[in-house]
């Protein structure tokens, strides 16, 4: 329980969890990290300037009386136990920050003001508190940072300090006395301790900390009669390999697919160019307000929902500048003609829209979040794309180059380190020199590519870069999705295979599942020169299905 403020020392427990923390600190991560020339750091996040003030004194020691008070952290402690006076100033191991610390503000007039005075006659003798906070300001900036003001700060005492451009790549512990309202301020949190790059040590573990932050995705792994945490895995070297050329693979730089319609002064929906679409949409918002007291009855307020004629309208619009851009016209200068013109293109999209939403393959939970940035062009995309002009001609889906000078991205030169548990090699049909797995299931297919004999070649895309963008409709967000493995299979006519292997199906398997399905077609129809043959797409649930799935896909493409 977060009582309001400490007094003069902070509560027992939060005195014994800071304890334990320092004792790991000193026992697992400080001796590594010295070998290395760094100093590993801990951030305690606490709720109030008052107990963050507490805190401070009680860890890093005080000024008592005409004395000094030695912090009851050793290894954090300003103030040094045998001489009883401060340590020398640039080794200072404990600071104290506001997330504001660095603002204009006249001197005494603000909360972090109060934090710079306790740390004035340490940090910044003789200085005025503009002053001070500069230097504060300097060496929290710089923490972890060789060579800087924050080299060797160990600890960091911090009040809402969150996400105001921190960058320390040290920190190893964090500690939370706060209230946690929202898994972002988790995150956020948390997130503090996940900056860390690898030291290129072995003996240094990948790995945080985390005392008193609530975290509900974090799982639960083992118990406290489990022992010590195992050592990390060695890094392995993954590489190409020259003497293995013959095995080099290319894959698309794509950013995006594109709809070009086809040119026309009108167009009608056909029916039969329609696919199936059922996104998963987010359910309905209900926002509660409460009392601030906590007392009262709570009311309830619903998202308000737009009608569905002004999202039908709104579609149709988009849908009409969508095939003045993709027709990519010159306007006529007769103002009456572009408008007469557009009304035409209205109706038409009016239509479209209309049939499309009704059609039986289109299942929609939620007609008013279509009207959203990123589901709008979905949905504008979707109905385009089965639309025809008066001739009939239908619209054509062309891939984006990333880079139109560099179309492909290839095995070639690729050179990084791994310390993924699951890594198989030798490998003999494959351009680097290992595999990089995140599971058994995934190390089994790679044997399997390797030992196939309708495989001439095969990659395992982990750090390659390749990736598909796709609009997640749960979460209404950009991402993309890095498929598991791509293989070139013995056939006379170029095919291309790519291969996720999934042991667990999660609510995005089936929007990746699609968008790559969707790219695939794209591919095989593209008459880029390095783009020639199938692409095909296989869905991995079952390792001990997968050599007879690659069976059949071969026969079929032969």
């Amino acid at each position: 329980k977060q009582t309001r403020t400490w007094g003069l020392e902070p509560p027992q427990e939060v005195k014994d969890l800071v304890q334990a923390l320092a004792e790991d600190w000193e026992a697992t991560r400080l001796e590594p990290f010295q070998r290395a020339n760094r100093v590993p750091a801990v951030i305690a996040v606490v709720n109030s300037v008052s107990n963050a003030i507490v805190l401070y004194n009680w860890i890093a020691g005080s000024r008592d009386g005409e004395d000094w008070k030695t912090g009851a952290v050793r290894a954090f402690s300003n103030i040094d136990p045998n001489t009883k006076e401060p340590i020398t100033q640039e080794l200072l191991p404990t600071l104290m920050v506001h997330s504001r610390i660095g603002e204009d503000a006249s001197e005494g007039s603000s909360q972090e003001n109060k934090i710079t005075k306790e740390q004035l006659e340490l940090r910044a003798p003789g200085k005025s508190i503009r002053e001070a906070r500069e230097i504060i300001q300097q060496i929290y900036q710089t923490v972890g940072k060789t060579g800087e003001a924050g080299q060797n700060i160990r600890c960091v005492i911090s009040v809402s300090m969150l996400s105001e451009g921190w960058d320390a790549k040290t920190v190893t512990h964090v500690f939370g006395f706060r209230r946690f309202n929202s898994v972002l301020l988790i995150e956020q949190v948390i997130g503090r301790a996940l900056r860390r790059p690898s030291l290129d040590t072995p003996s240094i573990p990948e790995y945080a900390e985390v005392f008193g932050v609530p975290y509900p995705g974090l799982r639960r792994i083992g118990n406290e009669n489990d022992g010590p945490t195992p050592p990390p895995q060695p890094p392995v070297e993954v590489k190409s390999l020259d003497s293995k050329s013959e095995y080099r693979i290319e894959w698309p730089n794509i950013s995006h697919l594109t709809t070009q319609a086809p040119e026309g002064k009108r167009y009608r929906f056909n029916p039969t160019l329609v696919t199936p679409w059922n996104p998963d949409l987010p359910a309905p918002i209900l926002i509660v307000l409460r009392d601030p007291t906590g007392h009262g009855k709570p009311h309830g307020i619903k998202a308000k929902i737009p009608r569905n004629n002004w999202v039908l309208y709104r579609l149709a619009s988009e849908l009409t500048e969508f095939w003045l851009h993709s027709a990519d016209e010159i306007e006529s200068s007769d103002a009456q003609l572009n408008l007469y013109r557009r009304g035409l293109l209205f109706a038409d999209a009016k239509s479209a829209v209309q049939q499309w939403l009704k059609h039986d393959l289109i299942s929609i939970t939620r007609i008013d979040v279509l009207t959203e940035l990123g589901h709008r062009h979905l949905v504008v995309e979707a109905v385009a794309q089965c639309c025809v002009n008066e001739q009939g001609s239908a619209p054509v889906v062309t891939p984006v180059f990333e880079d139109r000078h560099n179309p492909t991205q290839d095995t070639d030169n690729q050179e990084f380190t791994t310390t993924l548990p699951n890594v198989w090699k030798p490998l003999q049909k494959s351009h680097l020199s290992a595999a990089a797995c995140h599971s058994t299931w995934e190390v089994r297919v790679a044997k399997m590519l390797d030992e196939h004999p309708s495989v001439r070649a095969w990659v395992r895309n982990f750090r390659l870069d390749w990736r598909i963008p796709y609009w997640d409709t749960r979460m209404a967000t950009w991402r993309e999705y890095e498929p598991d493995f791509v293989a070139v299979l013995e056939t006379e006519a170029p095919c291309h295979m790519v291969i996720e292997v999934k042991g667990l199906e999660d609510p995005a398997s089936k929007l990746k599942k699609d968008i790559a399905e969707q790219w695939c077609a794209v591919l095989s129809k593209s008459d880029h020169s390095n783009l020639r043959g199938d692409w095909k797409y296989l869905y991995v649930t079952n390792p001990d299905q997968f050599s007879e799935n690659l069976s059949e896909i071969v026969s079929v493409a032969i």
